[in-house]
């Protein structure tokens, strides 16, 4: 996964550590922002081949941010995982309907999160086959 670019949004600075070790660890580039607009700022010159979002940040929450990076980067191709500490079926349905690829239930296990961007990114890790 060395060619891939992570971008991870979370206004809780703990977490974005730990998501970083685990992409590092699959050997992908990591970048962090601490809220929607420093998010959206980094997009601005950047397509990441994976958005994971905070459901919950203080300002704009991650569906917002989802919904304004949508709009502004209609063509974009990059997959997206969902962290929140929510298990309600309708934040789950709204952040399907963005184009959320799945989400992970806070408190986040490394070993899920790290199964979880592999599974994502496998199908486009070797295209040939």
């Amino acid at each position: 996964m060395k060619s891939k670019t992570i971008l991870c949004v979370d206004d809780d600075k703990l977490l974005l550590g730990l998501v970083r070790v685990v992409v590092e660890d699959l050997g992908a580039r990591f970048i962090g922002a601490e809220d929607g607009e420093a998010c959206l700022t980094v997009m601005q010159n950047l397509e990441p081949d994976l958005l994971i979002l905070d459901v919950q940040m203080e300002g704009m929450s991650g569906v917002d941010l989802l919904e304004r990076i949508r709009q502004a980067h209609p063509r974009l191709k990059s997959k997206v995982i969902f962290l929140t500490a929510q298990k309600s079926l309708k934040t789950i349905e709204k952040t399907t309907e963005l184009g959320s690829t799945t989400y992970i239930l806070k408190p986040i296990d490394p070993h899920r999160l790290h199964a979880r961007i592999r599974e994502v990114l496998s199908p486009t890790v070797n295209s040939d086959g």
